[in-house]
């Protein structure tokens, strides 16, 4: 159903249709240059299970970087957006006094 409609105006529309409205799923086999590099979903030129293995080894080394590097939540928003670190002040304003007019009706405005 995600394969459809088909347009038939363009005889390069196939490429189109292959590109912008196929899955990875609707693939079964690939042939590079003449050669088939993957048959019924299976892979011919690749040890699928060497490269997961690799690729958990190098997930499991990142991790362990990151986790060393950024002990502090501080230091991961400074890794990951550039933030920087400041020291924040805290004051407490003093308060004004107010300047009396001697009239009684703005006096009663401010309070």
């Amino acid at each position: 159903m995600h394969n459809t409609p088909r347009f038939q105006r363009d005889p390069q529309s196939a490429y189109a249709q292959i590109v912008y409205a196929s899955k990875s799923t609707d693939v079964t086999d690939v042939m590079i240059n003449g050669k088939w590099v993957m048959r019924s979903r299976q892979l011919l030129t690749l040890k699928e299970e060497e490269l997961i293995r690799n690729s958990l080894e190098y997930a499991r080394r990142i991790d362990t970087f990151l986790i060393q590097r950024e002990k502090s939540v501080m230091s991961k928003l400074i890794a990951i957006g550039g933030a920087m670190e400041e020291k924040v002040l805290k004051f407490k304003p003093k308060s004004r006094s107010r300047i009396s007019t001697g009239s009684s009706s703005s006096s009663s405005q401010r309070k």
